[in-house]
């Protein structure tokens, strides 16, 4: 499977996710500045991929938290959106907002805690809203 899309975020933590017409894995390391590297988490699904959104449409793949890793309790997002939403933000509960990497027409998302995402909303390129979703 190709990799669509490499999310980078603070705390060292690399999250790769590959995807392909049968399925789609992700794998998420963290390094050190000694230039260790450790696994964290990945998965697996060979469910087909889903076909491309509509040009202002976001489709939500997987979400959910998980603890125990060397980053502590962390929620995750993951999904498609739609060739003219240049960039997405995910709207938490808790009052933040977190920018998703988006690539090829893919987006991913992690943070810190188990705050649930209540909206994400996609922008074009001049930065205006085109695009909303509620997991």
């Amino acid at each position: 499977m190709p990799v669509v899309l490499h999310d980078q975020r603070g705390g060292g933590v690399d999250t790769v996710v590959l995807a392909g017409p049968d399925g789609k894995a992700s794998c998420q390391v963290a390094g050190d500045d000694s230039g260790k590297v450790t696994w964290l988490a990945g998965s697996t699904t060979t469910a087909p991929v889903t076909h491309a959104p509509g040009a202002a449409d976001i489709t939500i793949d997987d979400m959910g938290s998980s603890s125990g890793s060397k980053t502590g309790t962390v929620s995750d997002i993951s999904g498609r959106t739609g060739a003219a939403i240049a960039s997405l933000r995910i709207r938490l509960a808790d009052g933040r907002e977190i920018v998703a990497t988006t690539s090829n027409g893919w987006f991913y998302a992690w943070w810190p805690g188990e705050s649930l995402a209540i909206t994400l909303v996609g922008d074009d390129a001049t930065g205006r809203m085109i695009a909303s979703a509620i997991p």
